[in-house]
């Protein structure tokens, strides 16, 4: 019985983790999977804020679900951009 509940208990962790399940596991999403998730995708500004370890999303004040990157065919933005979560 205590087996059983120790089970069920990591189980309902992992279950309760802070990763959105919404979202793709890759760090790299195109801008379309991104806003088909419910993100949106925040453009750097140039001086590569977005990319810093310590970046944390407008509104949600977490960090970004991934980097976008560009589908084949696709222009290339200069200074790219993440998802974040609305």
């Amino acid at each position: 019985m205590r087996i059983l509940g120790l089970v069920a208990g990591i189980f309902l962790f992992a279950a309760c983790s802070s990763d959105d399940p919404s979202f793709p596991v890759d760090e790299d999403l195109t801008a379309a999977v991104c806003v088909s998730h419910g993100g949106v995708v925040i453009g750097d500004g140039g001086g590569g804020d977005v990319f810093r370890p310590d970046y944390v999303c407008p509104g949600s004040g977490v960090a970004p679900v991934g980097k976008i990157v560009n589908e084949e065919g696709e222009p290339t933005p200069v200074e790219g951009g993440v998802c974040c979560e609305k």
